[in-house]
């Protein structure tokens, strides 16, 4: 038996057994660029050339198919007090989801709203927010929002704010009968104070309220329980246990964040 070398040097490794055995198929496979039927580029150019050209004609089709739109900017007449162009303002607001007010502080800057918080000085959020609340900034600058009063008849129209009035006005004859208002469920007290004005004035007029993630069961069964359709308020500090059928107090409850 022949003895075995303690010094072995140049190591030689191979890939796979072709390569072992130098079979002219896999001498093929290694002197070629790219694999068998794959695409190659044509005679003359070189794999730099062809990535400065493709590179190039992306540019140019994303300068010409992003073309920013043309705006007029003007400057203030008179300049509102304590506004700087470019410096954030806070504004202390609140949004109105399933007939319950969130407290919000909006971050706007140049009149343009970007950036919600909850308002730490109320109870309704104590400084937090959910992913609705945080949504609402998508929603405002939405593409498919509408920024115009529409009109159905023969074909959908776009009218002015002033020619919409005009048109109310017109309708709102008598007793206002056959004039019907859709909102969504409130708290507003601005909202409650003008629909009763309008009711006053117009006996006829109907107002409907339709709100996807309505909570009249829960109104009803209070109504039930205590005499009055209250809403009720849980502070679940005082809670030791607390049993959850079929509400997420947690997650989709209107105060789930405070």
């Amino acid at each position: 038996m022949s003895s075995v070398k303690e010094t072995v040097k140049n190591h030689k490794y191979w890939r796979s057994l072709d390569q072992l055995e130098g079979t002219p198929e896999f001498e093929e496979f290694l002197h070629r660029e790219f694999p068998q039927a794959a695409s190659e580029f044509p005679e003359g150019i070189s794999r730099r050339r062809w990535l400065q050209l493709m590179g190039a004609s992306f540019a140019l089709a994303g300068l010409t198919g992003c073309r920013w739109e043309k705006e007029t900017i003007a400057p203030f007449t008179t300049r509102p007090a304590n506004r700087t162009p470019g410096k954030s303002q806070h504004f202390a607001t609140m949004v109105n989801r399933g007939g319950y007010a969130h407290s919000l502080v909006v971050t706007s800057i140049d009149g343009r709203p970007i950036k919600v918080e909850g308002n730490k000085e109320h109870s309704s959020s104590l400084g937090a927010t959910n992913a609705f609340d945080q949504a609402e900034i998508l929603h405002l600058y939405d593409p498919d929002r509408k920024t115009a009063i529409s009109q159905k008849g023969a074909g959908e129209a776009e009218l002015s704010w002033e020619t919409a009035l005009s048109a109310l006005q017109t309708q709102l004859t008598g007793d206002g009968s056959g004039f019907a208002i859709l909102s969504e469920g409130s708290t507003s007290l601005t909202e409650a104070r003008l629909k009763q004005a309008l009711q006053e004035k117009y006996a006829g007029l109907k107002w409907y309220v339709h709100e996807s993630l309505s909570r009249e069961n829960e109104w009803k069964g209070a109504e039930l329980a205590f005499g009055s359709p209250l809403r009720p308020q849980y502070d679940l500090t005082k809670a030791d246990i607390v049993l959850s059928l079929d509400a997420d107090l947690l997650g989709m409850h209107p105060n789930s964040v405070a």
